[in-house]
């Protein structure tokens, strides 16, 4: 299985456990209702996106996904570590030109509190594993950074939006940016 087939089989299933996890969730918070994760609590979820390479003209935007878990160490500040599958088509749609990546991060991130809407900023570092269809493979140390908004459906399930520049130091593709949706559970 082709690293494309899995990131589009993680999206699939994540995608899928959305409207189980939401139903399953019997308190929806009303429109005045705070609804904050409590410090020492946990998040995790999944992501499905387009990464968009910055200056590289034979590589193209590309559908990936990530997964992630999250600890709270206050109500507004949490450390996020994540996993990321890339995969970049070359010039030909497929073949030597291709680019595959395999992400690690580790995030901070800053929530504001209100309602049910809760915009975030993150940053962070990790190791980028390029794996060029050519049997080069190079691990890569870079940074991230961007932000977004979660929308607490449930005391225990939100909805994320996100977007991140990404630069590692890497000959040839070495920064893209990322939008992303995706469902994250609270416990």
């Amino acid at each position: 299985m082709s690293l494309k087939q899995r990131a589009l089989a993680l999206m699939v299933v994540g995608m899928a456990l959305c409207p189980v996890a939401w139903a399953q969730s019997s308190e929806t918070p009303s429109s005045g209702k705070r609804v904050t994760p409590a410090p020492e609590t946990w998040a995790a979820g999944v992501d499905v996106g387009f990464a968009n390479p910055v200056g590289d003209d034979d590589l193209d935007v590309e559908p990936f996904a990530d997964g992630y878990i999250e600890y709270f160490f206050t109500s507004n500040v949490s450390l996020r570590g994540m996993l990321g599958l890339y995969s970049f088509d070359g010039p030909d749609g497929n073949g030597p030109g291709d680019l595959d990546l395999v992400v690690v991060n580790a995030n901070v991130l800053y929530q504001w509190e209100g309602g049910t809407v809760h915009p975030f900023v993150a940053g962070g570092l990790g190791f980028y594993d390029y794996d060029q269809d050519f049997g080069d493979e190079d691990l890569e140390f870079g940074f991230n950074a961007g932000g977004g908004v979660n929308i607490y459906l449930t005391k225990t399930f939100a909805i994320k939006v996100e977007g991140d520049f990404h630069g590692t130091s890497a000959d040839g593709l070495d920064s893209f940016f990322t939008a992303t949706g995706g469902a994250r559970w609270l416990w």
